[in-house]
């Protein structure tokens, strides 16, 4: 089984707060995948596509430090818009539609965040259009130190 190291997985995220929508931890990724979803499974979010829906997640952080932080992201054709902020930091864009592709993986730089040791919060906003897709499928985050 792939399993990137140094990730945190979107399976391990625990579900603080949901605006609405449906949301689980534990879904498989579609087997066409399993090379590149770590640990085969991802956090998947269909957000109900109104203003200012949110999804609260949380983590544990073990280090102090300055960090550059990427997302693996699974990108669907029902895959919407949502900003995303660690610690009300980062403020991202994130797109997870595949276009015509039914599924796909992508990862992105999302910038560089402090982190303190202990819980951490991750939130995503859904910030598409009307009628755009609300869908998101989140592999990991990966943390790389830089101090």
């Amino acid at each position: 089984m792939f399993r990137e190291k140094g990730v945190v997985e979107g399976e391990s995220l625990e579900i603080k707060h949901s605006s609405g929508g449906w949301v689980s931890p534990d879904v498989w990724a579609h087997e066409s995948l399993y090379e590149e979803v770590s640990g085969h499974k991802v956090m998947i979010w269909h957000a109900p596509r109104e203003p200012n829906d949110e999804l609260q997640l949380n983590f544990v952080w073990p280090e102090a430090g300055t960090y550059k932080v990427k997302i693996n992201k699974v990108l669907t054709k029902e895959g919407g818009k949502f900003q995303i902020y660690l610690n009300e930091e980062l403020g991202e864009m994130l797109d997870f539609s595949s276009g015509e592709v039914e599924n796909a993986t992508e990862k992105q730089k999302l910038g560089t965040v402090q982190l303190k040791p202990g819980p951490q919060q991750l939130r995503l906003q859904w910030a598409g259009e009307k009628g755009e897709g609300g869908e998101m499928r989140l592999d990991y985050l990966k943390f790389a130190k830089i101090d």
